[in-house]
């Protein structure tokens, strides 16, 4: 209890399939709000080994960034 996020980001698929195993594509609901609390994203890793992912990548950190504003 001492620490209550807001939000949490799930960063990469395994992070995502460990609190919701029946999702099995960061893409499909990346950057969404999954029970008012949890946001999946893609991991920053990604663009170390396919740049042309960085849009992708940018686009979740971007909607978390909205949460986080309201």
């Amino acid at each position: 209890d001492i620490v209550n996020p807001k939000f949490v980001g799930l960063l990469g698929r395994s992070a995502l399939r460990t609190l919701f195993p029946e999702l099995t594509s960061v893409r499909k609901v990346q950057g969404q709000l999954l029970e008012d609390k949890y946001i999946p994203l893609f991991h920053p890793a990604n663009i170390l080994y396919n740049h042309s992912k960085k849009t992708e990548v940018e686009f979740g950190f971007h909607r978390l960034k909205e949460y986080l504003n309201g």
